[in-house]
């Protein structure tokens, strides 16, 4: 065992030794044998052969030692940085113990990961052949023998293209694998290869010929190098599992001269399968197909140096059939053809297709045709086909699975003959009598769908081209309960083909009885968008002129002139009847010129024109750029009910429901800012005007800008004039969903100069003041809809609120999500005063309404100052009998109706007042006291000054009791008077002042003996005298009084009278002076 063991170490030392020298050799010898190869090539050939670095790999091509030549490319010539042949990796494999011998024969090679690109130029040369032009021209055959056999030849993951810059045609051919071996005897190689790849034909970026195909060759060929010629033996060409035959010759001295054949023979359609894209090939596959297929090709030529070979094909069919046996459809009697070439001058000018007798049978009709398509470059087209089947039989056969119950007949005839020249169109007319006919006809089709919830019933068409004339003669199909009609006609189609600069007209004209868009929108997806309308009655004409060589110039919409010649229509929600519409608009390559653009909504009319600039950004899909648009509107009558009600509701405030609107005139622009999407939009509003019939008011001068960005709408200095009011608005409004943004709120900035409310509103003083109850609840309740987080300023000059005027009001309010709305700061001055407010209103819920006011007056006059509260549903004004010069603050919490107004009877407040030069008039319960002031004037008291500080509690204003200079005397008042003005009222009149009044009516003074006018002085009272006094009660209501004589319990009981403290009232109010 120990002997065994030994030899065993001693032949892998032995080994290991030998590899050891073999590689040390290798690695000595590495860049002699590779840079003096690469340089000796270079000094041959025109091109470059560079190489980044060199490697040993003694595995990579096991059992071979290999040098793993790095970054090995082949440049077009010395000057050029651009490589046509680029390797990550060559190993160059050598045996062994030839190496250990001083022999560097090459045994192997392997290309791993690399791209050839072939190019032809203009001239047709080939890039790759220029390389090696030089090599060509001097190389000398030695005519010793150069026997020697190269074992392995392989290529992994190879990209080769070949590009013609003539035609744009390119050949990739990416080989996945490909293993060869050549061997050297007497002056001629014997090449095997077998080899799999990938095969793309195309032309251009999305024309593909052939797209995707699996390709295997296995051949043998030997290649003479005395006279480089390359002799296929019988060989295998695979595309896509189909087998065709190769054999013949390539004289490659003789500018690679070519003399293939090809040959295809089965007894189905798997030849011509197999060349189809792969799309078509996987659809074909599904049926079960016989016939007499065959194919025939041969190339033949010189190929470079300006040549181009010969190529010619055969094909065609005998007794084929293809059968859907899922559907049990047969397309039988399958019979053509078909010829292939590319003509004398070996190019696409004078390459040539025919598909002659094509005919087939299906299960019910026929169809038959022919095809010739001559100079590729301008295709002179000649068809002639002839069809009729049942449309049933067409849905079976193709398994068109998402159409069902599919019933009719087509039948179709074409003749068409032309030249299309893709370089000079507009000579294809001049130099070929064009011949242009084909006639459409279907009966009765009908057919629902998976991808459509209605179906289609009785689609009938007659259509028909002639010459220069296409006419659909009718189109008419139901859609559920709609349906539709359609005619028309198309002018110089052959101009259209060619694009001349002749006119073309297309004009088509639609009728429908009944378009039902809810049953269409209604297809029962969710989130569906349905549109709740039915439209009767419905006609229109358009037309479409433009020049033929720039009706489809435009990448997007047809260049020319749209018309809208007739317009007429009665929706059924939007109760209103569309007529006399008329429009003209012009579409460029990048604008819409709106030229005139009328039409009527009922008696309402409008014109209207503008133009819209880069508008091909709105069918991009992620459009870069800018947009405008200007538009000039214009109305002679425009009733507001006619545009704005839908479904039996007018849209517009009650106000102006009926509002007719005359001479209207609207000018302004849009501009939009695009990337990737629409990020903003400025509407600037450059003037709009008109005047109004049931408000006789004009408008006039309104102008402004919005800003639309990020779903926030910025509108500045939106303002004009109505009438004696001018006025402008600025602010913010989100748009988006954002719970931060939405948080932090709107703004709204309000500035009038002046502002007539009541002309704005049409107010009518007579009708307000009528005696009618009034129902406070029954009304709008603003505090159902949901609210906003906003702040809105207001700034005013004037405001004429029924017939108040109001001077530099300014207020500062806060609406609130929760229904609560801030007065932070409201002033103005009014009834020659001074009044501010601040306070909340609370509507979070939504049926007790409640206002907490801090209302401060200053010097107001009484006679100009009106109060509304509720009284038993009427609306009651007070200040008849009160005159003077008021200040005064009221705190509390208000109850209000639904219309917000305040309701008295559950409502608490703190009322300050202090009443200057005051005055009671005409107050039937003073005639009470007459008894005690016979020789006074009580139509007329006057008082110096009234201060106090009441309560108006579960409506009952309660007075403490005070002090009151007043020409009838000094006497105390204290009480309380409910909401319905009934009184109970506590006098304490000094004792002399009843004395001298009994005096004197025993003196029989009559009371028709005093001036109504006469204005008695005010007495004051002596504070150094002590002052007894008669205690009267006052009770009931101004028309139903009593008088008795009565001391107040409650001061009794310890109720404390007015006490007016520092506290009382407030300091000078401030209003600012109104700037616009």
């Amino acid at each position: 065992m120990k002997r065994w063991k030994k030899f065993l170490v001693l032949l892998v030392g032995i080994s290991f030794l030998i590899f050891i020298v073999a590689f040390s050799i290798l690695w000595i010898q590495k860049d002699q044998i590779i840079q003096g190869f690469v340089a000796d090539y270079n000094q041959q050939i025109e091109g470059e052969i560079k190489i980044e670095e060199t490697i040993i790999s003694p595995f990579t091509n096991f059992p071979y030692i290999s040098i793993d030549v790095k970054g090995l490319q082949l440049l077009e010539n010395k000057t050029t940085q651009e490589a046509l042949v680029y390797m990550e990796d060559v190993y160059v494999g050598f045996d062994l113990w030839e190496l250990l011998q001083g022999d560097f024969h090459i045994k192997s090679l392997l290309l791993n990961n690399g791209q050839v690109s072939i190019i032809q130029d203009y001239k047709g040369r080939y890039n790759i052949v220029e390389a090696f032009n030089e090599l060509q021209e001097n190389q000398k055959v030695s005519d010793s023998s150069m026997d020697y056999f190269l074992k392995k030849i392989e290529l992994q993951n190879i990209l080769f293209t070949k590009e013609s810059l003539q035609d744009s045609l390119v050949i990739s051919t990416q080989i996945k694998t490909a293993k060869s071996s050549i061997q050297s005897i007497e002056n001629a190689l014997k090449v095997a290869l077998d080899l799999e790849a990938i095969v793309n034909v195309s032309q251009g970026e999305n024309v593909y010929f052939v797209k995707e195909k699996y390709t295997e060759l296995h051949t043998n060929f030997s290649y003479d190098l005395r006279h480089p010629k390359m002799l296929f033996e019988a060989s295998e060409l695979v595309v896509s599992n189909v087998v065709f035959s190769m054999q013949g010759e390539i004289d490659v001295m003789n500018d690679v001269d070519f003399d293939l054949k090809f040959a295809g023979l089965k007894e189905n359609f798997d030849l011509l399968i197999g060349l189809a894209p792969p799309e078509v090939e996987e659809a074909l596959r599904v049926y079960e197909n016989k016939g007499e297929v065959f194919f025939e090709a041969s190339i033949q030529g010189k190929s470079i140096k300006g040549f181009s070979p010969l190529i010619e094909a055969r094909f065609g069919c005998e007794n084929g059939f293809f059968d859907n046996i899922k559907n049990n459809k047969k397309l039988s009697d399958l019979r053509f053809l078909g010829t292939f070439t590319n003509g004398k001058n070996r190019n696409s000018s004078t390459s040539e297709l025919n598909i002659q007798n094509l005919s087939a049978s299906p299960e019910a009709g026929i169809f038959k045709g022919n095809l010739r398509i001559t100079n590729f470059d301008t295709p002179e087209i000649n068809l002639e086909l002839d069809s009729d089947f049942d449309l049933n039989f067409l849905t079976k056969f193709l398994n068109l699975n998402d159409l069902s119950n599919l019933t009719g007949q087509v039948r179709l005839k074409m003749n068409f003959n032309d030249i299309v020249d893709l370089e000079n169109p507009e000579l294809a007319l001049e130099e070929f009598n064009q011949s242009y006919y084909s006639e459409l006809e279907i009966n009765q089709l009908n057919f629902t769908s998976d991808s459509f919830h209605l179906p289609i019933k009785n689609l009938n068409v007659k259509a028909k081209t002639e010459g220069n004339l296409t006419q659909i003669r009718l189109f008419q199909f139901n859609l559920g309960q709609s349906d539709l009609s359609i005619k028309g006609n198309l002018t110089n189609l052959p101009d259209l083909v060619h694009q001349t600069n002749t006119a073309v007209e297309a004009n088509l004209a639609v009728d429908s009885d009944l378009i039902d868009f809810t049953e269409i929108t209604s297809t029962g997806k969710k989130n569906a968008n349905i549109v709740d309308e039915k439209l009767h009655n419905f006609s229109t004409k358009l037309k479409f002129t433009g020049a033929a060589n720039t009706f489809l110039a435009s990448q997007s919409l047809p260049v020319g002139t749209f018309y809208i010649e007739k317009l007429i229509g009665k929706l059924q929600n939007y109760p209103h009847e569309l007529h006399d519409f008329f429009a003209q608009i012009y579409i460029s390559p990048d604008q819409i010129e709106v030229q005139d653009f009328k039409g009527m909504v009922d008696d309402s009319d409008f014109h209207f024109s503008g133009k819209l600039t880069n508008y091909n950004l709105f069918l991009q899909e992620n459009p870069k750029g800018d947009a405008g648009f200007n538009f000039d509107v214009d109305s002679k009558l425009l009733r507001l009910k006619d545009v704005f009600t839908y479904q039996n509701e007018n849209y517009v405030p009650a106000d102006y429901q009926q509002e007719v609107l005359r001479e209207i005139q609207a000018k302004g622009t849009l501009a939009m800012h695009f990337q990737d999407s629409l990020v903003s939009t400025d509407f600037q509003l450059n003037n709009f005007e008109g005047r109004m019939r049931v408000h006789p008011l004009n408008f006039k001068d309104f102008s402004g800008k919005l800003h639309f960005e990020n779903r926030q709408i910025t509108f500045d200095k939106l303002e004009g004039k109505i009438g004696k009011s001018h006025f402008s608005v600025s602010g913010n409004y989100y748009l988006g969903n954002d719970e931060k943004l939405l948080k932090q709120g709107d703004e709204i900035h309000f500035k009038a100069t002046y502002l007539d409310l009541d002309e704005l509103t049409n107010y009518n003083e007579l009708s307000s003041k009528s005696t009618k109850e009034v129902d406070h609840d029954d009304v709008f309740n603003v505090f159902e809809v949901p609210f906003r987080n906003t702040k809105i300023t207001a700034a005013i000059g004037l405001l004429n609120y029924h017939n108040y005027n109001l001077k530099n009001f300014t207020s500062k309010l806060r609406m609130q999500e929760n229904h609560f709305v801030y007065i932070d700061d409201m002033r103005f001055e009014a009834a020659g005063g001074k009044v501010t407010l601040s306070g909340y209103f609370n509507g979070s819920n939504s049926d007790s309404i409640y206002f907490n006011p801090d209302l401060k007056l200053q010097n107001v006059n009484l006679d100009q100052l009106l109060f509304k509260f509720d009284n038993f549903g009427q609306d009651q004004v007070i200040s008849e009998n009160l005159h003077g010069i008021m200040t005064g603050r009221v705190q509390g919490k208000v109850l209000l109706h639904t219309d917000l107004t305040p309701y008295i009877e559950k409502s608490n407040l703190k009322i300050e007042v202090s009443i200057q030069n005051g005055r009671i008039e005409n107050f039937e319960p003073m005639q009470a006291l007459s008894d005690f002031f016979n020789d006074k004037n009580l139509n007329k008291v006057l008082f110096g000054s009234l201060e106090n500080r009441l309560e108006l509690k579960d409506g009952s204003l309660v007075i403490p009791n005070m002090l009151i200079n007043s020409s009838l005397g000094y006497m105390q008042l204290s009480g309380k008077q409910n909401v319905d003005l009934e009184m109970d009222y506590y006098l304490r009149i000094p004792l002399k002042m009843v004395t001298q009044v009994a005096a004197k009516k025993l003196f029989g003074s009559k009371k028709g003996e005093i001036d109504p006018e006469q204005e008695d002085d005010i007495i004051y009272k002596d504070k150094s005298k002590n002052t007894n006094y008669v205690n009267v009660r006052m009770q009931g209501k101004p028309e139903d009084y009593s008088i008795s004589l009565r001391k107040n319990k409650n001061e009794d009981k310890g109720a404390k009278g007015f006490q007016k403290g520092e506290e009382f009232l407030f300091e000078d109010l401030s209003i600012e002076e109104f700037e616009w």
